[in-house]
């Protein structure tokens, strides 16, 4: 299901009176020779008067919090009211943030600085921005949500050293009301960009409980698409199966999906890094980023799994214990 964007949804949405009325922006980009993934990720719920997020930086030396390259991450800043964020197209964010929407939709301009680790990126997508409104399961992830792949270009300093930014990555913007009880979340996000005319993004969703097994077989894929030789498609259905290690970290992804025009798409997916997080208090994530294979193509993208918590929970217990 798709809905109709305008050049607003760029910025803060009406919040309603539901206390669960949430916004995020996210821009990820990597530099692949040092296996260094950055995530810029704000988000708000206006109505409860709480600011979050932050910016993260993860290698293959770390996964977690306080082992990684970078983690200003927040859950409880004071929240300003939108009209205090916004000048004309620009956000100024009490995490740090500056987001500049240069074109509506299209290009973004993204600075932060910290005496740690700095940036300085544009984003420039590659295709043109699309909006999913189709729930998972009752996650309500998808109440308003934009995934849209780009190339990102700039300066990251990560303690002095400058390193130059050019790589293909995705960003997100999400809306509208996004509970923290969302028991039965377990969702698998994958996704990999080539060039401007070969990429996908692929959503699934483990409907029934995990079993502690080292493998997750055939989970349904729920949204996403495909871009082959220039042309985007949504998915309309497939399937996804992970392999993880002994604590039940995901180290594979096997992919098989068909497009609205009847493509099909098979893709195999390597963790090369890993990060751990509650990125907030429902939600656990764990994010690696990853090599792909598709189409006979190469090339760096991402592999996650979030659960709520308390799933992860059992998970990771009955695992340890051998089921």
């Amino acid at each position: 299901m798709s809905g109709v964007l305008h050049e607003h949804d760029s910025m803060f949405h009406p919040a309603g009176d539901d206390p669960w009325a949430y916004e995020s922006w996210w821009f990820s980009f990597f530099i692949p020779d040092r296996k260094l993934m950055v995530y810029v990720y704000p988000w708000f719920r206006p109505n409860l008067g709480i600011a979050a997020g932050g910016v993260l930086a993860w290698d293959h030396r770390g996964s977690d919090p306080w082992t990684i390259v970078h983690c200003d991450y927040a859950w409880h800043l004071q929240c300003p009211t939108a009209q205090e964020m916004i000048d004309g197209t620009t956000l100024t964010l009490p995490q740090g943030i500056t987001i500049t929407a240069l074109e509506p939709l299209m290009k973004f301009h993204v600075s932060y600085s910290h005496p740690r680790l700095s940036l300085d990126v544009r984003f420039e997508a590659i295709h043109r921005a699309n909006i999913a409104t189709r729930p998972i399961g009752n996650t309500q992830l998808f109440g308003g949500r934009i995934d849209q792949c780009g190339r990102i270009t700039g300066e990251l300093v990560v303690n002095g050293e400058k390193m130059a930014v050019d790589c293909l990555s995705i960003r997100d913007r999400s809306w509208g009301a996004r509970r923290d009880d969302n028991r039965d979340m377990n969702i698998g996000y994958f996704h990999a960009t080539a060039s401007s005319e070969d990429a996908f993004l692929v959503v699934s969703n483990h409907a029934s409980p995990v079993e502690g097994t080292s493998q997750d077989v055939d989970a349904p894929i729920v949204t996403g698409y495909l871009i082959r030789n220039g042309e985007y498609q949504t998915l309309s259905q497939g399937t996804v199966s992970y392999t993880r290690d002994a604590r039940g970290t995901p180290l594979t992804a096997e992919i098989r999906a068909t497009d609205a025009t009847g493509r099909t798409l098979t893709a195999s997916g390597s963790a090369l890094t890993h990060y751990s997080s509650l990125a907030f208090p429902g939600l656990f994530n764990l994010s690696a980023l990853a090599s792909w294979q598709f189409d006979g193509i190469s090339c760096i993208g991402e592999l996650q799994n979030t659960m709520y918590p308390d799933r992860w929970r059992s998970f990771y217990r009955k695992l340890s214990a051998g089921g």
